[in-house]
């Protein structure tokens, strides 16, 4: 970023800020990392006056959204319009997988509604006429996924697990999968693996309240891990999100065109 242009956007957006070093005159631009570009005036503002302030501003700070996403080479949508949620397909395994699963979901739900603070899954054998809304989902369990932009067929062919993944719930478009386990983390036996995977989400959820920008064709999913706290793994629950990411890579490295080099060093000595 020039100094030029760096200067023009300090003047135009309060999330940009100027730092007077003390021990000298010189100006320094610098960007704060705890700012939320994403958010609205009206999410941010705890006062009329920050309000008008930030309000000022929302033209330039959409214009640096729009230029980081544009340097990422990320498509914009130049529309308004909303996304339309759509219903959750079920797919389990095998009929056992299947009868233990809605077991484990049969002693919290009623009238085949299972609720939870974030949505409400209606369960229904077959596709029915109702929209799917933030709050309500309605969950098919033996729909036609020809119907559903999933390849059912290699994510089953691909799959090398005993246990993890063997339950799929999946939506086309879905706030954040992050809202499916709400109702059911605690029921589900540990012999059960389930993952919710979305085609695109419209509110996805990351850690300190940021939102995941959940375009189509990212690998969006959440899924249940039950982990014994006594176990090493259990000890040092961190190392979770490092072999989840080291598993991602080395699935991407199976695929043809991306047989990369990837060291991986042995920290436990």
């Amino acid at each position: 970023m020039t100094d030029d242009l760096s200067r023009s956007l300090l003047e135009k957006v309060p999330s940009l800020l100027e730092e007077q070093f003390a021990s000298t005159s010189k100006i320094s631009p610098m960007l704060n990392e705890k700012i939320h570009l994403e958010k609205d005036a009206k999410e941010m503002a705890i006062n009329p006056e920050i309000f008008s302030l930030l309000k000022q501003s929302n033209t330039s700070r959409i214009m640096i959204i729009q230029n980081l996403l544009d340097h990422l080479q990320m498509e914009i949508a130049t529309n308004d319009a909303d996304l339309v949620l759509t219903p959750c397909y079920v797919y389990a395994w095998n009929k056992a997988t299947q009868d233990s699963f809605f077991k484990c979901l049969s002693t919290r739900m009623t009238d085949n509604c299972l609720k939870s603070r974030e949505v409400t899954l209606k369960f229904e054998k077959h596709s029915v006429d109702m929209q799917a809304l933030a709050n309500l989902l309605p969950v098919i369990t033996d729909g036609d996924w020809g119907e559903v932009p999933f390849n059912l067929d290699t994510y089953c062919h691909c799959l090398n697990t005993q246990t993890m993944g063997k339950v799929v719930m999946y939506v086309d478009v879905i706030p954040s999968t992050m809202n499916i386990f709400d109702g059911m983390m605690f029921q589900i036996s540990n012999d059960i693996g389930v993952i919710c995977i979305a085609g695109q989400q419209s509110a996805g959820k990351g850690r300190g309240g940021n939102n995941w920008l959940s375009p189509q064709g990212c690998a969006m999913f959440s899924t249940l891990i039950k982990i014994p706290l006594g176990s090493e793994l259990g000890r040092r629950p961190g190392f979770i999100q490092h072999i989840a990411s080291l598993a991602v890579v080395q699935a991407v490295k199976t695929m043809k065109g991306y047989e990369v080099s990837c060291n991986v060093f042995d920290m436990s000595t």
